[in-house]
């Protein structure tokens, strides 16, 4: 079971990093949970929303899985969001940057399918790479006006 639900997971994450969402969506049991996307628990239509967001706003963005680890049902996969800034995310116009977010996701299986997906992804960092709020040390942009 454990070996199964590690590679049901990692050809998720192979999908994920070839930005077929329709593929992830298809590796999760109708009502699959996603936690870390938003403010609280979402839906299939919330994560397609989501991820079609970064998907959007990095448009040449890759998920490489650096780790996974599995035990009984639960896979916990070590991975990144590496791209380019090409597009407005959460309020910040596209700057060119390239980033590079680690990110840890936890998914919980029964019956060879995902059923819950918990996102922990270095948000803060993404945004200080992209200029959206200063890195820590650095000077304060100068107020408009």
């Amino acid at each position: 079971m454990t070996a199964a639900n590690k590679v049901v997971v990692l050809g998720a994450m192979e999908r994920l990093d070839a930005r077929d969402v329709d593929g992830v969506i298809a590796t999760a049991a109708p009502g699959c949970t996603w936690h870390g996307f938003g403010p609280g628990p979402i839906g299939e239509d919330g994560y397609v929303e989501a991820i079609g967001t970064f998907l959007s706003a990095f448009g040449d963005s890759r998920f490489p899985v650096d780790a996974a680890v599995a035990e009984g049902d639960t896979v916990a996969v070590y991975h990144r969001l590496v791209g380019t800034h090409t597009g407005e995310f959460r309020g910040t116009a596209a700057t060119g940057a390239a980033v590079t977010v680690p990110a840890i996701a936890v998914f919980r299986l029964a019956g060879g399918q995902i059923v819950e997906v918990t996102l922990h992804a270095d948000l803060l960092g993404l945004l200080m790479q992209i200029g959206a709020i200063p890195a820590p040390g650095s000077a304060p942009a100068p107020a408009e006006g």
